[in-house]
């Protein structure tokens, strides 16, 4: 109890130990909670199998939102030692401050920065000092923290804390902040990317825009021009909110277009606005609301980001993707043709062989585009579709590129000159080998069924077919998707036509 500090160990050994005392683990977590709170509670963790959160006693789940220490090895023990001390430091500086106190402000800061805190300290903190910048933005940095930027770092403890973050009302903490201190670059800058990291769930995305967060956001766009920290996050925050064709509606009414468009052009080689902007327009231009935005001055500037960036896989990733809801409107499709997109996607596709989503899209705003016939005619000329079948051989166990290729392959072969063309290239072999390799897809095996149908009705190639033992892949398909009339539809066909042509 005269402890200014408690420390509190995490170990299979230490579990097994505190378990004998009386009222057990969970008693005296809750006794330090209440006694000493949980900002003045430091997490050691002693094994390293207790680094993953989720194998930790479920009695520790008052402290879950606290960041913790690694000591469960040699080396982490050396390194982490000193930042132990800088945290029992810091406790013994905070330990009975007044919060409220002018004094107390660089305490304030000391224990935001120590990252040793909880979600409900920082907003109290924030709440209490509403009119200090350097609080805020401390503060909107500390929820940045709690989860990563890339989609593909994130688990299952990050959406939980995302909810909690919301549940604490974290965004009218930001809100405010963000109203106090409009002239603040480092605030609006933390305050957009936490609010980007939060609106990744769809609830959140529902209670964010009722708050009325897209004006915040895009004043803070028009309040920090120049600032590419803050035109960064601000188009990620856009970007991340404009996931349902209804929001992103809203932010076309409120003009948020023009603001995405001015701060690439006016930080054209900033990598991160120029990515981050394409991922906006790439939301922008969803089928619902293409034909409302979709001009030549629109595609020539997503062509500008590829080629101030040519090595950047990001920026053509988001690029790509642009082109790919713009190829499926007539007019984004004849703006896609005078800028000659399709030659320098080709390049791309050359240059990111590894990057599977990027192939991705770029197949598919080759289909988009493969819908006029005359553009069909000069892919195939600029080889398009023996550069399809490269990309399946090279990413043959990654499902949704596999069904965009074959998707691909049914609009290239829907002319009988094509068809032929295709064949010769051992396209059927390819087709195959994707059923037998995503056997559980009915999207892959109904389009694969449909393309094998086009090759047999076309070309008479049903004896090509049969060689391959194509009727075992399509009664696979009969036999694994039972309910799906697409699949059964499909599959059915191409049988029929397999053996009777």
């Amino acid at each position: 109890d005269c402890s200014k500090k408690v420390i509190v160990c995490v170990s299979e050994v230490e579990e097994s130990k505190v378990r004998k005392f009386a009222g057990g683990l969970a008693s005296m977590l809750e006794y330090i909670e209440v006694k000493k709170g949980a900002r003045n509670v430091i997490l050691v963790i002693l094994q390293s199998s207790m680094l993953d959160k989720s194998r930790w006693p479920k009695e520790f789940g008052i402290f879950e939102e606290l960041s913790f220490i690694d000591m469960s090895g040699h080396t982490s023990r050396m390194e982490n030692f000193q930042r132990l001390c800088d945290k029992v430091t810091v406790s013994k500086r905070l330990e009975g401050m007044n919060y409220t106190s002018g004094d107390s402000r660089d305490e304030v800061i000391a224990y935001i920065e120590s990252g040793n805190c909880s979600i409900k300290s920082v907003v109290s903190l924030m709440k209490t000092h509403e009119f200090d910048e350097e609080i805020q933005w401390k503060g909107c940095q500390w929820f940045t923290s709690l989860e990563p930027d890339h989609d593909f770092d994130i688990v299952e403890k990050h959406i939980e804390m995302r909810n909690k973050l919301i549940a604490s009302e974290v965004s009218l903490t930001i809100i405010a902040a963000m109203e106090n201190h409009r002239d603040s670059s480092r605030v609006q800058t933390f305050a957009c990317w936490t609010i980007w990291h939060i609106s990744r769930t769809w609830r959140n995305r529902q209670k964010l825009m009722a708050l009325g967060i897209a004006s915040h956001i895009l004043q803070s766009m028009d309040l920090h021009v120049m600032q590419p920290s803050v035109q960064k996050y601000a188009c990620m925050a856009v970007a991340t909110l404009a996931t349902s064709s209804i929001i992103a509606m809203k932010f076309l009414e409120l003009e948020a277009l023009g603001r995405v468009l001015l701060a690439m052009d006016n930080h054209l080689y900033d990598e991160g606005i120029q990515k981050a902007g394409c991922k906006a327009l790439r939301k922008f231009c969803r089928s619902e609301n293409c034909w409302r935005i979709v001009n030549a001055e629109l595609v020539a500037k997503v062509v500008r980001s590829m080629d101030l960036h040519p090595n950047s896989q990001l920026v053509h990733e988001q690029a790509s993707a642009v082109f790919w809801n713009m190829s499926f409107d007539v007019l984004g499709n004849r703006f896609l043709i005078q800028n000659h997109v399709a030659s320098k996607l080709l390049k791309v596709m050359d240059r990111f062989q590894h990057c599977a989503s990027l192939q991705k899209h770029i197949l598919g705003t080759f289909s988009g585009m493969a819908s006029i016939e005359v553009v069909r005619d000069e892919l195939m000329r600029l080889d398009v579709g023996l550069k399809t079948l490269r990309v399946m051989d090279a990413h043959q166990q990654n499902e949704d590129l596999q069904q965009v290729a074959i998707a691909l392959i049914s609009i290239l072969a829907k002319s009988k000159r094509h068809n032929l063309t295709l064949m010769r290239m051992d396209t059927g072999n390819r087709i195959l080998r994707a059923m037998k390799n995503h056997r559980h897809s009915s999207q892959i095996q109904e389009t694969a069924c449909s393309v094998l149908f086009q090759f047999i009705i076309w070309n008479k190639h049903s004896f090509t077919f049969q060689n391959l033992r194509a009727q075992q892949e399509i009664s696979l398909a009969l036999r694994y998707h039972p309910d799906h009339s697409g699949v059964q539809r499909r599959a059915t066909e191409a049988l029929e036509f397999l053996y009777f042509i």
